[in-house]
């Protein structure tokens, strides 16, 4: 008797699955380069401020009073935006106005008192400066750090018989001073004195 499939899955014999698997279809994205975002223009005073000519005492003033329109305006991102040279000036002017206006609401009392604790560290800053200054003056410095130029090549010099050679260093120096000032001392005597003959005269 032959067995039909219908029978074997009856009986559960075979067991059939079917799976179909379908997989999406990806869409093809194409993504374009992103360009780095742009800085943030420069703020016209600033740009003002980096070309302003401080030639007389009036582009001077002008330009004091641009420095503290920049102040009162730009925002601490722009500030930390600015070039160094121009950060520098707008901080220092800052501390100056923000110190005047501690000052104006002050008695005068703790404005005295202020003041001299002021000079104090003044006083105390200036001193740390000039140690420093000293210390620098007075450091050694090593060999390697130094730029040396070689000595010159030694030459032989002939001396006389008999003659000592500790003694050469000393006839030169005394050669070299005669020579030097000779017009002093024998202002009439116009004959030159040679490092040879005065050692032939000390034998």
């Amino acid at each position: 008797k032959q067995v039909t499939l219908y029978d074997l899955t009856k009986k559960g014999k075979l067991e059939l699955k079917t799976s179909v698997c379908l997989t999406p279809l990806k869409k093809s994205s194409s993504t374009a380069p992103v360009s780095p975002p742009k800085p943030p223009p420069t703020p016209a005073i600033v740009r003002r401020l980096l070309n302003f000519k401080r030639d007389t005492i009036t582009d001077k003033m002008k330009y004091s009073n641009l420095l503290k329109q920049a102040i009162a305006t730009l925002s601490a991102v722009q500030v930390k935006r600015l070039p160094e040279k121009l950060k520098e000036e707008f901080e220092q002017r800052k501390q100056i106005m923000e110190e005047r206006v501690k000052l104006a609401k002050m008695t005068p009392q703790e404005r005295e008192a202020y003041l001299k604790v002021k000079r104090q560290q003044s006083k105390r800053l200036q001193k740390q400066r000039m140690l420093q200054k000293l210390k620098d003056q007075r450091r050694r410095f090593e060999d390697t750090d130094l730029e040396l130029t070689p000595l010159p090549q030694a030459k032989l010099v002939s001396t006389p018989d008999g003659f000592p050679n500790a003694l050469f260093g000393d006839v030169a120096m005394v050669t070299e001073f005669i020579n030097c000032y000779g017009d002093l001392l024998m202002p009439e005597d116009e004959y030159p004195i040679f490092t040879d003959a005065l050692m032939k005269a000390l034998i």
